[in-house]
């Protein structure tokens, strides 16, 4: 079975960022969705501030 990528930008000025807790949101959503289909997944998180 081939194993799918699914990269996750964020780049949220505040701490904690509200943009990085959608992204983890879509993030559990998505994985779960593709998983239920028999989708193997793996999540590469790639923050641009810090």
């Amino acid at each position: 079975m081939r194993t799918h990528t699914l990269a996750v930008v964020s780049a949220g000025l505040s701490t904690p960022s509200s943009t990085r807790l959608l992204a983890d949101r879509l993030t559990t959503a998505t994985v779960g969705a593709l998983r239920e289909r028999g989708v193997a997944v793996t999540v590469e998180v790639v923050e641009l501030r810090q």
